[in-house]
Protein backbone atom coordinates (compact mmCIF):
# COMPACT_ATOMS: atom_id res chain seq x y z
CA UNK A 1 0.00 0.00 0.00
CA UNK A 2 1.33 3.45 -0.92
CA UNK A 3 2.24 5.57 2.08
CA UNK A 4 0.29 8.85 2.11
CA UNK A 5 2.30 11.99 1.49
CA UNK A 6 1.46 13.67 4.78
CA UNK A 7 4.56 14.25 6.85
CA UNK A 8 6.38 16.54 4.47
CA UNK A 9 3.27 18.56 3.69
CA UNK A 10 2.32 19.07 7.33
CA UNK A 11 5.84 20.28 8.16
CA UNK A 12 6.07 22.80 5.35
CA UNK A 13 6.38 26.45 6.43
CA UNK A 14 2.84 27.75 6.66
CA UNK A 15 1.42 31.19 7.15
CA UNK A 16 0.32 31.57 10.72
CA UNK A 17 -3.37 31.93 9.88
CA UNK A 18 -3.53 28.50 8.25
CA UNK A 19 -5.71 26.17 10.32
CA UNK A 20 -3.98 22.97 11.36
CA UNK A 21 -5.76 19.87 10.07
CA UNK A 22 -3.31 17.29 11.40
CA UNK A 23 -6.16 15.88 13.54
CA UNK A 24 -7.56 14.28 10.39
CA UNK A 25 -4.76 11.72 10.60
CA UNK A 26 -5.00 10.98 14.36
CA UNK A 27 -6.75 7.85 15.57
CA UNK A 28 -6.07 7.98 19.32
CA UNK A 29 -8.41 9.41 21.96
CA UNK A 30 -11.61 8.98 19.96
CA UNK A 31 -14.95 8.09 21.56
CA UNK A 32 -16.93 7.82 18.30
CA UNK A 33 -17.62 4.80 16.11
CA UNK A 34 -16.01 5.00 12.66
CA UNK A 35 -18.40 5.81 9.84
CA UNK A 36 -16.37 3.50 7.58
CA UNK A 37 -17.56 0.46 9.55
CA UNK A 38 -21.23 1.44 9.69
CA UNK A 39 -23.37 -0.25 7.07
CA UNK A 40 -26.77 0.47 8.57
CA UNK A 41 -27.24 4.16 7.76
CA UNK A 42 -30.71 4.55 6.20
CA UNK A 43 -31.36 6.08 2.80
CA UNK A 44 -33.29 8.93 4.41
CA UNK A 45 -30.27 10.55 5.99
CA UNK A 46 -28.94 14.06 6.46
CA UNK A 47 -25.20 14.58 6.91
CA UNK A 48 -23.19 17.32 8.59
CA UNK A 49 -19.36 17.36 8.51
CA UNK A 50 -17.16 18.97 11.16
CA UNK A 51 -13.60 19.36 9.87
CA UNK A 52 -12.11 22.10 12.08
CA UNK A 53 -10.32 19.78 14.57
CA UNK A 54 -12.14 21.34 17.53
CA UNK A 55 -13.71 17.97 18.37
CA UNK A 56 -17.02 19.53 19.35
CA UNK A 57 -19.85 21.77 18.10
CA UNK A 58 -20.50 25.35 19.12
CA UNK A 59 -24.02 26.48 19.98
CA UNK A 60 -24.74 27.78 16.48
CA UNK A 61 -23.70 24.49 14.89
CA UNK A 62 -25.71 22.53 17.43
CA UNK A 63 -28.80 24.57 16.49
CA UNK A 64 -28.32 23.60 12.84
CA UNK A 65 -28.16 19.91 13.70
CA UNK A 66 -31.14 20.12 16.04
CA UNK A 67 -33.24 21.98 13.46
CA UNK A 68 -32.68 19.20 10.90
CA UNK A 69 -33.60 16.55 13.46
CA UNK A 70 -36.77 18.31 14.64
CA UNK A 71 -38.06 18.95 11.12
CA UNK A 72 -37.22 15.40 9.96
CA UNK A 73 -38.09 13.10 12.89
CA UNK A 74 -38.20 10.03 10.61
CA UNK A 75 -34.78 10.72 9.09
CA UNK A 76 -31.38 9.93 10.59
CA UNK A 77 -29.18 12.97 11.21
CA UNK A 78 -25.49 12.07 11.00
CA UNK A 79 -22.72 14.35 12.26
CA UNK A 80 -19.31 13.24 10.97
CA UNK A 81 -16.16 14.50 12.71
CA UNK A 82 -12.87 14.29 10.80
CA UNK A 83 -10.88 14.57 14.06
CA UNK A 84 -11.12 12.81 17.43
CA UNK A 85 -13.96 13.54 19.86
CA UNK A 86 -13.07 12.66 23.44
CA UNK A 87 -15.30 10.78 25.84
CA UNK A 88 -15.26 13.79 28.16
CA UNK A 89 -16.69 16.11 25.50
CA UNK A 90 -19.21 13.55 24.28
CA UNK A 91 -20.66 12.62 27.65
CA UNK A 92 -20.49 15.81 29.73
CA UNK A 93 -23.13 18.48 29.64
CA UNK A 94 -22.19 20.36 26.48
CA UNK A 95 -23.76 20.62 23.04
CA UNK A 96 -22.89 17.06 22.00
CA UNK A 97 -24.38 15.62 25.17
CA UNK A 98 -27.58 17.62 24.61
CA UNK A 99 -27.86 16.50 20.98
CA UNK A 100 -27.32 12.86 21.99
CA UNK A 101 -30.65 12.99 23.80
CA UNK A 102 -32.45 13.45 20.45
CA UNK A 103 -33.13 9.95 19.17
CA UNK A 104 -32.47 10.46 15.46
CA UNK A 105 -29.09 12.23 15.84
CA UNK A 106 -25.97 10.07 15.50
CA UNK A 107 -22.28 10.97 15.76
CA UNK A 108 -19.48 9.24 13.83
CA UNK A 109 -15.75 9.59 13.31
CA UNK A 110 -14.58 10.01 9.73
CA UNK A 111 -11.02 8.75 9.11
CA UNK A 112 -10.11 10.75 6.03
CA UNK A 113 -7.65 8.40 4.35
CA UNK A 114 -9.88 5.38 4.86
CA UNK A 115 -13.00 7.30 3.86
CA UNK A 116 -11.73 8.33 0.43
CA UNK A 117 -10.29 4.90 -0.37
CA UNK A 118 -11.65 3.61 -3.66
CA UNK A 119 -13.17 6.97 -4.66
CA UNK A 120 -12.12 9.24 -7.55
CA UNK A 121 -10.38 11.61 -5.08
CA UNK A 122 -8.23 9.04 -3.25
CA UNK A 123 -4.99 10.00 -5.02
CA UNK A 124 -5.74 13.71 -4.56
CA UNK A 125 -6.13 13.32 -0.79
CA UNK A 126 -3.26 10.89 -0.30
CA UNK A 127 -1.02 13.24 -2.24
CA UNK A 128 -1.44 15.88 0.47
CA UNK A 129 -3.27 18.51 -1.58
CA UNK A 130 -5.66 19.40 1.27
CA UNK A 131 -2.71 20.05 3.59
CA UNK A 132 -1.35 22.64 1.15
CA UNK A 133 -4.65 24.47 0.73
CA UNK A 134 -5.08 28.07 1.87
CA UNK A 135 -8.44 27.04 3.36
CA UNK A 136 -7.91 23.41 4.41
CA UNK A 137 -10.87 23.19 6.80
CA UNK A 138 -13.36 24.50 4.24
CA UNK A 139 -11.91 22.50 1.36
CA UNK A 140 -11.87 19.30 3.41
CA UNK A 141 -15.52 19.85 4.35
CA UNK A 142 -16.55 20.42 0.73
CA UNK A 143 -14.64 17.36 -0.43
CA UNK A 144 -15.95 14.94 2.21
CA UNK A 145 -19.50 16.17 1.60
CA UNK A 146 -19.19 14.97 -1.99
CA UNK A 147 -17.51 11.74 -0.91
CA UNK A 148 -20.36 11.05 1.53
CA UNK A 149 -22.95 11.51 -1.21
CA UNK A 150 -20.85 9.35 -3.55
CA UNK A 151 -20.70 6.53 -0.99
CA UNK A 152 -24.04 6.86 0.80
CA UNK A 153 -26.45 9.18 -0.97
CA UNK A 154 -28.65 11.51 1.06
CA UNK A 155 -28.65 15.21 1.90
CA UNK A 156 -25.63 17.26 2.96
CA UNK A 157 -25.94 20.48 4.94
CA UNK A 158 -23.41 22.97 6.25
CA UNK A 159 -23.21 23.50 9.99
CA UNK A 160 -24.38 27.10 9.68
CA UNK A 161 -27.66 26.25 7.91
CA UNK A 162 -31.00 26.04 9.72
CA UNK A 163 -33.77 23.78 8.44
CA UNK A 164 -37.26 25.29 8.53
CA UNK A 165 -39.25 22.96 6.25
CA UNK A 166 -38.97 19.24 5.38
CA UNK A 167 -37.15 18.10 2.26
CA UNK A 168 -39.60 15.36 1.23
CA UNK A 169 -41.32 17.42 -1.47
CA UNK A 170 -38.06 18.38 -3.22
CA UNK A 171 -37.37 15.05 -4.89
CA UNK A 172 -34.29 12.85 -4.57
CA UNK A 173 -31.72 14.89 -6.51
CA UNK A 174 -31.55 18.65 -6.07
CA UNK A 175 -29.15 21.54 -5.65
CA UNK A 176 -29.61 25.13 -4.48
CA UNK A 177 -28.89 28.06 -6.77
CA UNK A 178 -26.58 30.60 -5.13
CA UNK A 179 -26.95 33.21 -7.87
CA UNK A 180 -27.96 33.44 -11.51
CA UNK A 181 -24.64 31.88 -12.54
CA UNK A 182 -23.56 29.83 -9.52
CA UNK A 183 -24.78 26.79 -7.60
CA UNK A 184 -24.26 26.44 -3.85
CA UNK A 185 -22.18 23.52 -2.57
CA UNK A 186 -24.79 22.95 0.17
CA UNK A 187 -27.58 22.10 0.74
CA UNK A 188 -27.20 19.28 -1.75
CA UNK A 189 -29.22 16.09 -2.22
CA UNK A 190 -27.96 13.16 -4.28
CA UNK A 191 -29.69 9.79 -4.42
CA UNK A 192 -28.27 6.41 -5.36
CA UNK A 193 -30.38 6.22 -8.52
CA UNK A 194 -28.68 6.40 -11.97
CA UNK A 195 -29.15 10.17 -12.25
CA UNK A 196 -27.61 10.79 -8.85
CA UNK A 197 -24.69 8.47 -9.63
CA UNK A 198 -23.84 10.34 -12.83
CA UNK A 199 -24.02 13.73 -11.12
CA UNK A 200 -21.88 12.90 -8.09
CA UNK A 201 -19.30 10.94 -10.08
CA UNK A 202 -18.90 13.87 -12.43
CA UNK A 203 -18.58 16.32 -9.51
CA UNK A 204 -15.80 14.30 -7.87
CA UNK A 205 -13.84 13.99 -11.10
CA UNK A 206 -13.81 17.72 -11.86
Amino acid sequence: MTKPNLEGDLRQPRRKFYPNISCHYIDAGDALSPIEDNLSIPLKSIFFHETSCRGQLNSRQACSVESAARVHPQWQINVLFSGPVTDNILNNYGSLYALKQIQNIKFFRLHLLQYVKGTPVEDFVRGGSLNRSWWPVQHTAELVQLVTLYKRGGVCLDLDQLVMKPFEDLGDNWVVRKSQKMLASCPLSISKDPVGRVVIDSALRQ
